[in-house]
């Protein structure tokens, strides 16, 4: 009987761990499972971010594309425009700007004027000839279809010095009508 009864407490004994193992082994798996499905999740916004950054990057490789496109289009124009207002050819002028500027002739000046009521002297400079100009800067904004140029402009004076400051002119090019037109202009010093 003693053989029985300690069988018995053996066998008891095994079953009694191995339910405890098992409730433990439960508990580990059902933790393990639940890290498993948060990083899982984690994962997943982490993909849904990148992406994200992914169709923003070619967004803007597609903007930069197409910048690039149309730089020496707009490089010309932005020339031909500088020619135009430091020479007054008020008609060339005419073709090159967009209805939003109006062009105006007082006391044999050459003036362009925006709706905003924002006036700029176009020519002639008081005896100041174009010696030089750059391009400073561009940006093309794919959302209003514009390009964006900023302009550096060197004159001399009458004895041939270079004036200082340069100016700078910025111009706003949109396509409309399948052309390139100025929509906007303004200078600084």
């Amino acid at each position: 009987m003693k053989k029985t009864f300690i069988f018995v407490i053996v066998c008891s004994i095994s079953l009694i761990t191995a339910c405890t193992n098992t409730k433990e082994t439960t508990i580990q798996l059902k933790e393990d499972k639940e890290k498993l499905t948060a990083s899982i999740n984690e994962s997943e916004k982490n993909q849904e971010k990148l992406n994200q950054t992914i169709m923003e990057l070619r967004k803007q490789i597609e903007v930069n594309e197409k910048e690039k496109e149309l730089f020496s289009n707009i490089s010309n124009l932005s020339r031909d425009f500088v020619n135009a207002h430091t020479s007054g050819n008020k008609e060339k002028l005419k073709l090159m700007i967009s209805g939003d500027l109006i062009l105006e002739e007082k006391d044999n000046r050459l003036y362009i004027n925006n709706h905003a009521n924002d006036q700029w002297l176009l020519f002639p400079y008081d005896g100041l000839q174009l010696d030089d100009w750059l391009i400073q800067g561009f940006e093309f904004h794919n959302e209003s279809n514009t390009y964006r140029v900023h302009l550096r402009e060197f004159f001399k004076n009458v004895d041939g010095e270079l004036e200082s400051p340069p100016r700078f002119l910025y111009l706003t090019f949109k396509f409309h009508n399948n052309e390139w037109k100025v929509v906007s202009v303004s200078f600084d010093v």
